[in-house]
């Protein structure tokens, strides 16, 4: 299992190479977009004074304005192409990370399968809770069936008789003579209390 953490870890170390990187990337694609910034308004303005020059008939002033309109543009093609490669390291960056996020994904799934292969019996928690309460039936059952076993003796009930008993009929009339007409056994008398 060593190898999954020293895979991890050599995936976390480029990661951050890799946002070093990233990181570095902007910063010179954002120095490159302020550059231009200045640059292109510049080669345009000089651009405009050497037509103005060359529309007045100085030619060898509008010769320096052309000189100057290279050189200027020659920094903005530079910078253009310093923008491109920063805006493609930085893309590239950013995909390589996205890659090693789903290798380190891969590598923790690996880890963990090589983990649930190292212990084949490993029970869910599931399971074992429903072991243990089965263990802890088997106990009560135990515990009874001793009790019954060291219990004295019981004193033999008398059977149930085979056919309930009929009342007798002077029970009956005993206990219809009690009941009120209606069938409700009549409310107890009440003493007068004198004051």
């Amino acid at each position: 299992m060593s190898d999954g953490a020293d895979i991890r870890d050599d995936i976390r170390e480029a990661g951050a190479r890799l946002r070093g990187l990233a990181a570095r990337s902007a910063r010179r694609k954002q120095e490159a977009e302020t550059e231009l910034a200045t640059l292109e308004p510049k080669l345009r303005q000089v651009r405009g004074e050497a037509d103005a020059v060359r529309a007045a008939g100085a030619t060898a002033l509008a010769a320096q304005y052309d000189a100057v309109v290279r050189e200027l543009q020659t920094l903005v093609d530079a910078r253009r192409g310093e923008l491109a490669l920063a805006d493609q390291a930085l893309r590239d960056a950013r995909a390589e990370l996205r890659e090693l996020e789903r290798a380190e994904g891969a590598a923790l799934r690996l880890r963990v399968q090589e983990a649930a292969a190292a212990e084949p019996f490993a029970r869910a928690p599931e399971e074992i809770a429903l072991a243990n309460a089965r263990a802890g039936l088997a106990d009560v059952e135990a515990e009874l069936k001793l009790e019954e076993e060291l219990a004295p003796p019981r004193p033999a009930a008398a059977p149930p008789p085979a056919h309930p008993a009929e009342p007798a009929p002077d029970e009956l009339a005993a206990v219809k003579g009690e009941l009120a007409p209606d069938g409700i056994p009549p409310a107890p008398a009440r003493s007068k209390r004198t004051m």
